[in-house]
């Protein structure tokens, strides 16, 4: 008696595939019923992965904060974008990972003069281990720079960040190697 996988069979073996000659009605059947079988079983786990994916994979969470800058005369402010790892990380207090699009407005300069960034401005900035971001940017088809300080703080679930803004440089108006000085800025989230 031969037996190919645990079912006894009586007389010659089935013809191979390939060889000329066809399977037996029974080795059709032998397949199919494998087939089956592994596509019942292995369609519950391809569906748990599918639905596991999306919600961990590159779902990134985005929130807006805005804020007055040295104390918001002439309405002066600062507004940017916080992006979180996931919405867990954002819900659980955790800190974000990017601050993106920094930008101000109507930021008093001495000698008379204002300046806003242009917008979207483009100046992002990694966020570190203790929350804080930093950056010294040249702006855009103008003859100044800034510089921004900034962390978020841990004890209120990133609702509130703080920090100063510099700016230096030749400004429109007639302000002529100005400078600023650090100007302290709060800005909350959802402004």
């Amino acid at each position: 008696m031969w037996s190919p996988i645990g079912r006894l069979f009586s007389g010659k073996p089935p013809a191979m595939p390939g060889l000329g000659k066809s399977a037996t009605d029974e080795d059709k059947l032998a397949r199919l019923d494998l087939a089956r079988a592994t596509r019942r079983g292995l369609l519950p786990i391809a569906v748990a992965v599918a639905l596991a994916l999306p919600s961990t994979a590159g779902a990134f969470v985005s929130k807006f904060y805005i804020g007055p800058v040295g104390g918001g005369a002439n309405n002066a402010g600062v507004e940017f974008k916080a992006h979180f790892r996931n919405k867990n990380a954002f819900q659980n207090g955790k800190r974000p990972r990017k601050v993106v699009d920094f930008g101000w407005f109507n930021v008093p300069i001495p000698g008379g003069c204002s300046d806003s960034s242009p917008a979207p401005s483009g100046f992002d900035m990694q966020v570190n281990d203790r929350r804080k971001f930093h950056g010294t940017f040249s702006v855009p088809q103008t003859n100044h720079t800034a510089i921004i300080h900034g962390r978020f703080k841990p004890h209120n679930r990133n609702r509130k960040a703080v920090g100063t803004l510099r700016l230096k440089g030749n400004f429109p108006g007639g302000c002529i190697d100005a400078d600023t000085g650090p100007l302290d800025w709060v800005a909350h989230r959802g402004g």
